[in-house]
């Protein structure tokens, strides 16, 4: 596959995926307005998905002052701020432009893709990895996330909002991972499949659990069900924690994706 497909099919993935994890949440907003994805979720929390705009559209933006005022339009009717996707590989103009007018850079990530399955590795004694395939399983999610985002600076209700609802995962194209360490939930990963392709996303392990090999088993797990289900490839954006990590597994680096961000309307503005 050439590498303009390949990043297509994972820009595609992103903004579906985006939509889906909106949809995982009670309440949420999502619109489409020239080119631009706008999605509303998370409550007031700026930086991620849940508050976040990418564009569409397969060229470069022509207007970039265009698109971030309506962003900001979308965004300050719910008064929150909002991160803004950047594809590295498209999106320059509108990026120089979002710099121009003071918003931040907060994330600079290698968009990665696996073309294969990648081999089983032996889990140490008391480590256990399984794919979640009921409600009952997939309730676990939101306390692993949270307790392992708080770290990165979410909030644990924003990300305990995402995961409210975990009946709303149990479909045929979200694949989830959960892995126990010693009894206790502690790492999962998720896949999402859409476009032809899959896109691992939230992948998270709990601080005590880490540097035991099980959100990568968790990554592994969905990123090879994936394949199974007929994907052409797996796709995610690496944290500089996770990204050694993936290529030991296989993954090669496609493009960049960035984040800047918007803080809301006369409120503080996100540090960089």
């Amino acid at each position: 596959m050439e590498r303009s497909e390949e990043l297509a099919l994972a820009d595609l993935n992103l903004a579906e995926s985006i939509r889906e994890i909106a949809r995982w949440h009670r309440d949420y907003r999502i619109e489409e307005r020239e080119d631009l994805l706008f999605v509303a979720g998370f409550g007031s929390f700026p930086i991620g998905y849940g508050n976040s705009v990418i564009a569409l559209g397969p060229n470069t933006v022509e207007d970039p002052e265009r698109a971030l005022a309506l962003a900001d339009e979308f965004f300050a009717a719910l008064g929150r701020g909002y991160t803004l996707w950047i594809r590295g590989h498209l999106d320059k103009d509108l990026e120089e432009h979002a710099k121009k007018i003071g918003m931040p850079s907060l994330s600079d990530m290698p968009g990665m893709w696996l073309d294969a399955p990648t081999p089983e590795r032996p889990l140490a004694e008391g480590l256990v990895v399984a794919q979640a395939k009921d409600v009952e399983a997939l309730s676990r999610l939101a306390a692993i996330e949270a307790g392992s985002y708080a770290t990165t600076g979410l909030p644990p209700e924003a990300c305990e909002a995402v995961f409210a609802m975990p009946e709303r995962l149990l479909n045929p194209y979200t694949v989830v991972a959960i892995g126990h360490a010693d009894g206790q939930p502690a790492a999962a990963a998720i896949a999402s499949l859409s476009n032809g392709v899959a896109g691992v996303y939230w992948v998270a392990t709990l601080p005590e659990a880490r540097g035991r090999g099980l959100g990568e088993s968790c990554t592994r797990l969905v990123g090879n069900r994936a394949l199974e289900l007929g994907a052409r490839g797996v796709v995610l954006q690496a944290s500089s924690h996770g990204e050694p990590i993936y290529r030991r597994m296989g993954y090669r680096e496609i493009g960049r994706y960035r984040w800047l961000a918007k803080g809301p309307p006369d409120g503080p503005k996100p540090s960089p």
